[in-house]
């Protein structure tokens, strides 16, 4: 059951959230500067490149296991392309949905 917040009505049943996933292309990744401070770049299913002060760009996969926030890195945006990430990041979910740490193989 949820009660919305804003009308404060009870709602029942089944919701479905829709995660968009697959929204970087390489071109956004390639021409990214550094700033001050690191940011995020966000493919979505909670893959991302996080771009750092010094111009590196590394690829990151944040999961939780049991109620510890992880994350997995992937590896270095030059050696390591977006398909590549995407790949590793499914097979990290479901390493995930089995029960298993994808950082110990």
């Amino acid at each position: 059951m949820y009660n919305c917040e804003v009308t404060g009505r009870r709602y029942t049943g089944v919701f479905y959230i829709h995660i968009a996933v697959n929204i970087l292309i390489v071109r956004k990744i390639e021409t990214a500067q550094p700033q001050d401070k690191p940011y995020l770049l966000k493919d979505g299913g909670s893959l991302f490149v996080r771009v750092q002060p010094n111009g590196s760009k590394l690829w990151w996969y944040r999961y939780r296991l049991g109620n510890s926030p992880q994350t997995y890195s992937i590896g270095v945006f030059s050696k390591v392309t977006l398909e590549a990430a995407r790949k590793e990041r499914d097979w990290a979910r479901s390493m995930i949905r089995e029960g298993h740490d994808p950082t110990r193989p």
